[in-house]
């Protein structure tokens, strides 16, 4: 899928999102929210010079039960209540 539209927020329950609004629909997570990204205390080697920004995100299925679509969706937290969408697979 191209992704038009990067900006995305989630709604949580328990401390795991259970619906993401995205491209002005919504859409329900129907499965287990998995949490990504690259933590603050990731040890690099020492040859390593530039290593990546911390970040975190989730990754998750999610449909949208007006047009019956389903993808793979992966995030990144902005900042605040703001994602951006990164991948989405159908």
């Amino acid at each position: 899928m191209k992704i038009a539209q990067k900006g995305a927020t989630l709604r949580f329950e328990s401390e795991v999102p259970v619906e993401l609004n995205w491209d002005g629909r919504r859409w329900r997570i129907i499965d287990m929210p998995t949490l990504i990204g690259v933590g603050d205390d990731f040890l690099y080697s020492p040859m390593i010079t530039h290593p990546p920004e911390p970040w975190t995100g989730w990754r998750f299925t999610a449909r949208n039960g007006d047009v019956d679509e389903a993808y793979l969706i992966d995030l990144r937290h902005v900042t605040g209540d703001a994602y951006e969408v990164l991948r989405a697979i159908e």
